[in-house]
């Protein structure tokens, strides 16, 4: 029972750590908002217009503020787009969900065909290199196997 809350505690602290740099890096990176939008634009800024929209695109909460706005599914407003971040995060959501959805059924549906195909032909060599192959996939990382689906599908 100890060790369960041990791990509890780990995964607690990791995700207090993440909010807190999610909220502390953007101001701790070189640049800022303003001079990212408008360095390569056609657009030019009077020095009055330049402190406005710094002043305004630089306001930042508080530490509470802001552990307040994420647990309302406030997520604050995205400056490029133009719109709230929780709003985009919806628009994008049930294609999230239908993609993640159909890979897991397929994976799953792959699997079972792999290893029923692996039981079949038991001791052979088919089982053997079904095994083998299935030990390699599940030892690469996800985003490895997606960036090479990426670039067999994409040519």
């Amino acid at each position: 029972m100890k060790k369960q809350w041990s791990g509890i505690a780990a995964y607690l602290l990791g995700a207090a750590v993440l909010v807190y740099l999610s909220y502390r890096l953007p101001a701790l990176l070189p640049g800022d908002f303003v001079t990212a939008m408008f360095a390569s634009s056609h657009v030019t800024l009077t020095a009055e217009q330049d402190a406005q929209l710094r002043a305004w695109y630089n306001q930042r909460p508080d530490f509470g503020q802001y552990l307040l706005g994420l647990l309302r599914l406030d997520w604050g407003y995205s400056f490029a787009f133009l719109t709230p971040v929780s709003r985009l995060i919806l628009e994008a959501l049930p294609w999230t969900l239908l993609l993640a959805g159909s890979a897991h059924a397929l994976s799953m549906a792959l699997g079972f065909w792999a290893g029923v195909e692996a039981a079949w032909r038991r001791g052979g060599r088919a089982e053997k290199a079904a095994v083998g192959l299935m030990t390699l996939l599940e030892g690469l990382p996800e985003i490895a196997t997606g960036v090479a689906l990426l670039l067999v599908f994409a040519l």
